[in-house]
């Protein structure tokens, strides 16, 4: 069964924070920039992987009249969960080099 520590709801609140933070950042800053290749560039590829995502159940994309809502909330929901994902496993990972430098002793094997 598994067991939530508190370390690891902290890392689990961290991701979503995160996430929801960067989703909302990259909104606000597609209306806000003014209009440049390199700010579309970027935001494309931003919000591909959850295109991609929606594009299995709405293989029109946005076209498809009554699936265009619900082609957006696939999108977005989707790169919430990408980005949750990347905040969570970038969190393990310095966990464990903090823990490692903190904490040398635990590193020594057992003979």
């Amino acid at each position: 069964m598994l067991r939530l520590t508190n370390r690891s709801l902290r890392l689990v609140l961290f991701g979503a924070g995160m996430a929801v933070l960067t989703w909302l950042g990259l909104k606000v800053a597609d209306r806000v920039l003014p209009y440049s290749d390199s700010k579309n560039f970027i935001m494309d590829a931003a919000f591909l992987p959850g295109a991609w995502f929606a594009t299995i159940f709405f293989r029109e994309g946005i076209h498809t009249g009554t699936g265009t809502v619900m082609w957006w909330y696939l999108a977005a929901g989707t790169n919430c969960i990408l980005y949750f994902l990347f905040w969570y496993m970038l969190g393990l990972v310095c966990r464990n080099i903090l823990s490692r430098t903190r904490f040398p002793h635990r590193n020594k094997m057992i003979r």
